[in-house]
């Protein structure tokens, strides 16, 4: 098995390879792509986690994700049976044969949401089970699971290395830009009730992105201290 850029991950005997579980941890401001061991890819946005092992039971593929990830699910039969793949992440499993999905399922999210592209899932939790078509999204939280239809492209912009705001309230805006530019987010007083729309590139610099930001009303302060910045809104 090898990473996208064709770099070898692990030198081990095969036959103990199932036994192995390897971690891909990405920081922020990174953005990774990785072929797992059946040729399924998957995308891992900033202060994301993927742990999977290094060759899958012959009946079933199952990954752990903390955070955001993509997923391209490589079809996969066994005796003319679809071998399943399960994303597990924030207390449900996502199960699919061979489809396109996002999922987000960061620790410090109140909700984990799962976006269809292509194909179908099911997703489990506590709260019961819900199916998906392309272009539905799933939304789990504590008060339950539901799902509703969306715009995809809109949530998974990040993969194709940009920020994409529709109805997106500022909070969700700053920890998307905390969690790409490496910075802390400070509200000073009440959060402003301000909404975005649009498309930024994730290439522009911070100061670039804060004066597009500012053209809605909402200002911000950036202070340094070392190699730590803090944005204020105020």
């Amino acid at each position: 098995m090898e990473y996208s850029d064709g770099t070898p991950l692990l030198a081990v005997d095969k036959k103990d390879l199932s036994k192995i579980m390897a971690t891909i941890n990405v920081p922020k401001g990174g953005k990774y792509q990785i072929v797992l061991p059946d040729g399924s890819k998957v995308w891992l946005n900033s202060m994301s986690k993927l742990e999977y092992p290094l060759a899958f039971d012959p009946n079933k593929r199952a990954v752990k994700l903390e955070g955001e990830g993509y997923f391209e699910v490589a079809k996969l039969n066994k005796n003319n049976k679809r071998v399943p793949f399960e994303v597990i992440s924030n207390a449900q499993t996502i199960e699919v044969t061979g489809t396109q999905f996002n999922v987000s399922a960061y620790p410090d999210e109140a909700q984990t949401i799962s976006t269809l592209v292509e194909g179908s899932i099911n997703i489990h939790s506590a709260s019961g089970k819900v199916s998906l078509t392309p272009n539905q999204q799933a939304v789990n939280t504590a008060n339950g699971l539901s799902k509703r239809t969306v715009d995809v492209e809109s949530f998974i912009a990040w993969k194709n290395n940009k920020f994409m705001f529709y109805e997106t309230e500022l909070r969700d805006v700053m920890k998307g830009l905390s969690r790409w530019y490496d910075i802390q987010v400070q509200y000073q007083g009440n959060i402003p009730a301000t909404y975005f729309y649009g498309e930024i590139g994730r290439d522009k610099n911070l100061a670039e992105v804060i004066r597009l930001i500012e053209k809605s009303g909402v200002k911000f302060k950036l202070k340094q201290k070392g190699s730590t910045y803090k944005l204020i809104i105020i």
